[in-house]
């Protein structure tokens, strides 16, 4: 089958120019979803590539209905595919519904003595437990927690990544304060360690309060972050700003971001305007 069926070519008619997902089905089978933040302009994008014989084809011409969803901004059609991928698994978004293994080092912040354990990433962390880094690989991973040792001066030997008994190797170049050769008392490493996680651990939020991020020029839609949480998308700043007022019940739905919310959320907070709101109390 080389060409649209006539309920997708009707459909593509009244595909808006805004942002949201979209979705290829073939009857009851959801063939494939997608996201844009002009709906209309990414469907032609794969109907002109599966024309082409690109790899599109598989579910544009296997199709018989399409359909679409509008999102308030980028971030919230992003949240929004990577969810709905993973709750309604689409045939052909088999990239995204493959399960990553990363790894990432653990640290409770209530034990006065615990290592750090290397652990299949989860997220949200649990309870009480510091998380840090994202590695391919346990080898990446040790090289990390080695840096970070060089950085906050602490004992590798210590922490488990070399072998040995007294004054370890980096305390005699200076990159160690001697917990090892009893310069350091042991409460006190754990606590420089529990701070240099505490520093990067990705379960703590570095801001104050709440976060808007601005999508466009200052005065338009903003979406609001706080603690890991998307708390949705407002019209402009000042009305976040009053959603968020201790007295006024919050109208946004509040999602935990999982693992892949989390990056999408801190792609945002690194390369898009933001501004920060008062903190609040829900």
């Amino acid at each position: 089958m080389t060409t649209l069926s006539d309920a997708v070519s009707t459909a593509c008619a009244t595909l808006p120019e805004s942002a949201g997902v979209y979705f290829f089905y073939r009857d009851q089978t959801l063939l494939y979803l997608g996201k844009s933040i002009n709906i209309r302009q990414r469907v032609q994008s794969h109907l002109s590539a599966a024309r082409r014989g690109g790899k599109e084809a598989r579910y544009v011409f296997a199709a018989n209905r399409l359909e679409f969803e509008r999102s308030s901004s980028e971030l919230h059609a992003l949240l929004r595919e990577s969810a709905l991928i993973k709750s309604l698994q689409p045939l052909y978004n088999k990239r995204l519904r493959r399960p990553r293994q990363l790894w990432s080092w653990q640290l409770t912040e209530s034990g006065k003595t615990a290592l750090p354990q290397l652990v299949h990433h989860q997220w949200p962390p649990p309870e009480n437990m510091l998380q840090w880094g994202l590695f391919r690989n346990r080898t990446r991973a040790n090289s990390a927690l080695r840096a970070l040792c060089k950085d906050a001066l602490l004992c590798e030997q210590t922490l488990g990544l070399s072998k040995g008994s007294g004054p370890c190797f980096q305390y005699q170049l200076r990159r160690c304060r001697g917990v090892c050769a009893g310069r350091e008392t042991t409460s006190t490493h754990h606590q420089r360690l529990i701070k240099a996680f505490s520093e990067r651990a990705h379960n703590v939020w570095p801001y104050p309060g709440p976060m808007a991020i601005h999508h466009g020029t200052q005065g338009s839609t903003v979406s609001v972050l706080h603690a890991w949480n998307y708390l949705g998308d407002f019209p402009c700043l000042d009305s976040a700003k009053k959603a968020l007022q201790p007295s006024a019940p919050l109208q946004a739905r509040i999602t935990q971001l999982d693992l892949d919310g989390f990056r999408i959320a801190l792609s945002f907070l690194r390369h898009h305007q933001t501004t920060p709101l008062h903190a609040h109390q829900h």
